[in-house]
């Protein structure tokens, strides 16, 4: 009662700001404002705090006509995905009264849980499967957004870049869900590993843009998980490419199914090879199989050739 009913608040010495009740001239004014930013050309919106809405106002305000041909989804901050109270409180009566999207704050927790925590990554082989990421066609998954980095109550949520990295590859390798790629102006002061603002103009990374490459050559492409242990993760996209995570302490070489690769990422200490396999008979053709060699908390996006 008190997040959907109360002012939204910094602390003991804010007052905060107060919460609109579900009037009918309240959704009028703001329908008109929707309508004509849609009018301007923007195709859309981000319903800020969320959370902090009834589900009746948020139904009212984003009807049909509001919808149309506009991308909406609401950030409604969760501590994880079923069965947390947060998560059946907010986020589970949300998506299952509206169509519209969502920050995936589950998907967010178990990255954060894997990366940062040493959970075993079989635990993003099928998160959806046990309520732990939101379904592909709502969801909105990001490695960070602006809350974690700019708020105290956040901070301890911030991965190193390693482990971002790792996590950009998985949100950008995976099918399913639009990801987010947080940049900023510095805001938070934090600084990366070269001494530089961490996020400022993030989204020109090489890397990155290498990541968001494989992800629009394989965007619609099915995905199949066909090797994971606690520290590896591999699954494959249509036959277009392939995605291997090592998450371990220590390096590892896995076996590629056949094909010719070429590794879009070529992150230092990842090597691919071919090996030959010899035949018993010299007369049959000797097969080659592929495998990659990954430094730890390294990872590779693999493009057929």
């Amino acid at each position: 009662w008190q997040v959907q009913n109360g002012r939204i608040s910094g602390g003991h010495d804010d007052p905060g700001l107060p919460t609109l009740k579900c009037t009918e001239n309240v959704v009028k004014i703001q329908q008109n404002y929707l309508k004509a930013l849609k009018r301007l050309g923007v195709s859309g919106f981000r319903i800020d705090a969320a959370k902090h809405m009834t589900l009746e106002h948020i139904q009212q305000v984003w009807d049909e006509d509001i919808s149309e041909g506009t991308h909406i989804f609401g950030e409604i901050i969760t501590d994880g995905g079923s069965p947390k109270e947060e998560y059946e409180l907010f986020l589970k009566p949300y998506l299952k009264d509206t169509r519209l999207g969502a920050y995936d704050f589950p998907l967010f927790h178990s990255l954060f849980k894997v990366f940062e925590k040493g959970h075993p990554i079989t635990d993003l082989a099928n998160p959806y499967s046990v309520g732990q990421a939101l379904a592909n066609d709502r969801a909105i998954t990001f490695a960070t957004t602006h809350d974690i980095p700019n708020n105290d109550v956040f901070l301890n949520q911030v991965m190193s870049e390693d482990n971002e990295r790792l996590a950009y590859c998985y949100l950008l390798g995976r099918d399913g869900g639009v990801p987010l790629i947080y940049s900023d102006l510095d805001t938070s002061g934090i600084m990366a590993n070269n001494g530089q603002p961490r996020w400022l103009d993030s989204w020109q990374s090489p890397v990155l843009q290498k990541m968001i490459k494989f992800h629009n050559l394989a965007h619609c492409q099915t995905m199949h998980s066909f090797e994971h242990s606690d520290e590896l993760l591999m699954f494959q996209r249509g036959e277009m490419g392939i995605v291997v995570i090592n998450n371990g302490s220590v390096a590892k070489t896995v076996s590629l199914p056949t094909g010719s690769y070429a590794d879009l990422l070529e992150m230092e200490g990842t090597q691919l090879f071919a090996e030959e396999n010899k035949a018993a008979n010299s007369e049959i053709k000797n097969d080659v199989s592929y495998n990659i060699r990954l430094a730890a908390k390294s990872c590779a996006m693999l493009v057929r050739i």
